[in-house]
């Protein structure tokens, strides 16, 4: 139902901010475990996927940084700001 995909979807979101906290805390088994927990409750939250991209390309990781921008896309082909992503990343 409507009200099914809602709820999962904001649990993801909630998981999806955890994981940010997690991981620039360098708490790396909790940031694990929280995407894993938005994975299962929303595979296709594309802001999470383009959030973990901008991680990446904030190390440096650029080649996985289009990778999460790629996911983002799949699941979003109209969210412009994982296309900047891409352009930034060398």
């Amino acid at each position: 139902s409507s009200s099914d995909l809602q709820y999962r979807t904001y649990l993801a979101l909630v998981w999806h901010y955890k994981y940010m906290a997690c991981e620039l805390l360098g708490k790396n088994e909790e940031a694990g475990a929280a995407i894993e927990n938005v994975l299962i409750c929303d595979p296709a939250f594309a802001d999470f996927w383009y959030q973990r991209g901008c991680m990446h390309q904030y190390r440096g990781e650029y080649d996985e940084a289009i990778k999460q921008f790629d996911l983002a896309l799949k699941y979003d082909a109209n969210f412009a700001d994982a296309y900047l992503g891409q352009g930034k990343s060398p």
